[in-house]
């Protein structure tokens, strides 16, 4: 996916950010997501489903946030390494109002955020 202009300073922040569709297929994976998930495949994860690289409990959930969008928030330990990780779904088109406020909202919590969070939306 290319992102818009006023997106592209996605790629470079120090915090995973992964997107998908309504169905949960990966649509945009930035250069740390990349190398956070290399052993996962990396930004081969693009066009394949988030819920099928998710073991239990973490698919329910995720199946139940893309059926009712809400937010979402974790830490999880992995080889002795926190990582906290938001989820937000939300369904809005780039060009939308709705886009402006998720987008406000996205810059400030990575401006703010430790590395190794994720944002999903």
């Amino acid at each position: 996916m290319t992102l818009p202009s006023e997106l592209q300073w996605l790629d470079g922040v120090a915090v995973s950010v992964v997107a998908c569709d309504t169905a949960g297929v990966c649509t945009y994976i930035n250069e740390r997501a990349c190398q956070m998930f290399a052993k996962d495949g990396g930004r081969a994860l693009l066009g394949r489903s988030l819920i099928d690289c998710h073991p239990e409990p973490a698919r329910s959930r995720l199946l139940d946030l893309l059926r009712t969008p809400r937010a979402n928030s974790y830490t999880v330990e992995k080889a002795g390494k926190k990582s906290s990780s938001i989820r937000r779904p939300s369904r809005v088109r780039v060009s939308s109002p709705a886009w402006s406020k998720l987008l406000s909202s996205c810059q400030s919590r990575c401006r703010t955020s430790c590395a190794d969070s994720t944002f999903a939306g």
